[in-house]
């Protein structure tokens, strides 16, 4: 259910990553919090800024 959520705000945002694209569930995918950031961004419309797009360490993630 929370995927698939997930996934509609994510087109609706217009970001090409899907939750629960690598297989590993919602959890895994929102790891590094990018999923998180573009799932945010279609739900309230606002850029999230400050996210590190290509995280080099877990600091950054």
């Amino acid at each position: 259910i929370y995927t698939d959520w997930a996934n509609h705000y994510l087109e609706r945002a217009r970001s090409r990553r899907r939750a629960g694209a690598s297989g590993g569930g919602l959890a895994r995918d929102c790891a590094d919090g990018l999923l998180l950031a573009d799932v945010l961004e279609g739900v309230t419309g606002l850029k999230v800024h400050r996210a590190h797009r290509k995280p080099r360490n877990p600091q950054q993630m």
